[in-house]
């Protein structure tokens, strides 16, 4: 019974972060897409005047379970859009992830609310 719950309550939390960074951006762009080339996925990709700015990834937390699939959404990402940089917004983690000249900077809601800056 209480797999059940905190199943259910993590899958809604997940969905409900997900939900916060989509209407933070919305407010800010017109422009927001989805990124899947069938071996990975970006939640957001945000274009401004038909460039690709940011590439943002969503999840609760970072774990050793799903480290390696957030991470690939955004390097795949990255790679086709030819951006430098990437972003894991979560609960309340923070790091910074270097593959040659990429980085993936993973930042806590609080703080990608605050500092998102308003560029459309």
């Amino acid at each position: 019974m209480v797999n059940a719950v905190s199943a259910s309550f993590s899958k809604n939390a997940g969905r409900k972060l997900e939900n916060t960074i989509y209407w933070h951006l919305r407010q800010q762009f017109k422009e927001l897409y989805y990124f899947n080339n069938k071996k990975a996925e970006c939640d957001f990709v945000v274009s401004s005047k038909n460039k690709i700015i940011k590439l943002i990834q969503v999840c609760l937390e970072v774990n050793t379970d799903n480290q390696e699939r957030e991470e690939k959404g955004l390097w795949e990402a990255m790679e086709e859009f030819k951006l430098n940089t990437g972003t894991i917004v979560t609960l309340n983690q923070s790091d910074t992830i270097t593959n040659k000249d990429k980085t993936i900077e993973i930042v806590p809601l609080h703080h990608f609310l605050s500092n998102t800056q308003l560029l459309s």
